[in-house]
This record gives C-alpha cells, sequence and structure tokens, in this order.
C-alpha cells in the first residue's frame, strides 16, 4: 500500500491540480497545464528524494507520501498559474462547454439553509464536535 500511494503521490496530485484548474478557470492553457503537471511531479519526487536522504522525518510511514502529493500539488498549481498568465489564453470560442462556470445556468439564490456558507459551517462544526468526542 505504501508504494501505491508514493506513485498516487507523485503523479495523481499534480494531474489533479491541473485539472481543476482546466475545468474552473478560463485562464489555463496548455503551456501553463503541461509545465505545471512536469513541475508537479519533480517536487513530488524532489519531496522524496529529501525524505530518503534523510533530511526529512516523519512520525509514521504514510505521513511522507501525504506531505509528498500536498508538495506535488502546489508546485503544479504555481507553476500552472504562472505560466498561464504569462502566455496568452486559450481563444474563448475553444472552451465552448469545457470550463463549469460556462455551464451552469444563471438560478435564483436558495434560502439561507442551502446556501454553501451555511452547509459547510455546519459540517465543520460536526467534524469539530465528533474529533473532539472521538479523540
Amino acid at each position: 500500500m505504501d508504494y501505491m500511494q508514493l506513485i498516487a503521490s507523485f503523479f495523481v496530485s499534480p494531474l489533479f491540480a491541473t485539472f481543476l484548474l482546466g475545468m474552473f478557470w478560463r485562464r489555463t492553457n496548455k503551456t501553463g497545464a503541461f509545465y505545471g503537471m512536469i513541475a508537479g511531479i519533480a517536487g513530488s519526487i524532489g519531496h522524496y528524494l529529501a525524505y530518503r536522504a534523510g533530511l526529512l522525518h516523519y512520525p509514521t510511514a504514510m505521513a511522507p507520501n501525504f506531505c509528498g502529493a500536498i508538495c506535488g500539488w502546489s508546485a503544479s498549481i504555481i507553476v500552472t498559474i504562472t505560466l498561464s498568465l504569462l502566455t496568452p489564453p486559450p481563444p474563448q470560442e475553444s472552451l465552448a462547454g469545457l470550463v463549469y462556470a460556462d455551464r451552469i445556468p444563471a438560478a435564483p439564490m436558495p434560502r439561507w439553509y442551502g446556501r454553501p456558507v451555511f452547509q459547510g459551517a455546519g459540517i465543520l462544526v460536526a467534524v469539530a464536535v465528533l474529533n473532539w468526542t472521538f479523540f
């Protein structure tokens, strides 16, 4: 299982970051996405090499994989955004139906209990109560 988590931290976290940016941000272009993926993979592998060299220490065996995934995800986001802002944006007509914001129909504002802020706050309170109860 540790090996599978390591491979996922190398490749899945940068892919996930690039996918999210491409889906929700119209400015993401192919140059930023490609080099963002490369930077994310390099960030994850760099973290792993630093861990194997003894420069980083973690309390459990799975913690380095999680932290490596965070390094890869962060590197991918930063490089993708930076390069997408420095290079020309993709043509808007080529994004028709691909970016999530274009597919959402205008809807009326839901009541207070249906708003994401209220639901998110309720989930955070529930998680805090469960953590306090069981830990």
